[in-house]
């Protein structure tokens, strides 16, 4: 991954921010996991929906399976998961939170194992900057959702969302690793 250039300048990973025990971890990483896999079918709803509203000469796309759905869903969940810690590399970072972010793409198997995060890693070229893997990743999954004749910017459409979804991540991030763990249950009832 480059990392000529800052990704965020917002919450920054900390020794401090280290869970206290394993059932502590456990908790934070299932909350990232989750709140991140919510942010990620919200993106996806927002871009059907840009591309159903921009349709162009009636032109519409095959329906959407559930099954489809769902594995999109994962495989924007499992480039969020790494796209929040290429987002905290402006520095070197701890060896428990690299650990942390991949048992948050094992606990993203275990509730949705299709496709497997190994895959959507060898699917994209996870050393390019952010914006690349972003773009990538849209054009590709608007080609597997036959959305690309929908509207004019429909291959580009779902990047952009994902890169504007930064904020949201580290958000999602701070959260997760400096609230008390009831706070953690809380929130994800409420999402």
């Amino acid at each position: 991954m480059d990392t000529s250039t800052p990704q965020t300048d917002s919450f920054q990973v900390l020794e401090q921010h280290r869970p206290s025990d394993e059932a502590d971890r456990r908790a934070r990483e299932l909350f990232l996991t989750a709140g991140v896999g919510i942010l990620c079918s919200k993106i996806l709803k927002e871009y059907m929906d840009h591309c159903e509203q921009a349709s162009t000469e009636g032109k519409t796309h095959k329906a959407t399976t559930m099954e489809q759905y769902s594995a999109t869903v994962k495989e924007l969940l499992t480039i969020s998961i790494w796209l929040t810690l290429f987002e905290q590399a402006t520095q070197e970072l701890p060896t428990w939170f690299k650990e942390f972010i991949i048992d948050c793409h094992a606990i993203a198997d275990k509730v949705q194992p299709k496709p497997p995060a190994a895959e959507t890693n060898r699917k994209y070229n996870m050393n390019s900057p952010v914006t690349e893997i972003c773009t990538e990743v849209s054009i590709s999954l608007c080609m597997e959702l036959d959305l690309g004749a929908t509207a004019n910017d429909a291959l580009i459409y779902l990047g952009d969302l994902l890169v504007g979804a930064k904020t949201h991540r580290a958000e999602l991030l701070e959260f997760a690793l400096t609230q008390p763990v009831a706070a953690l249950d809380q929130r994800i009832k409420q999402s």
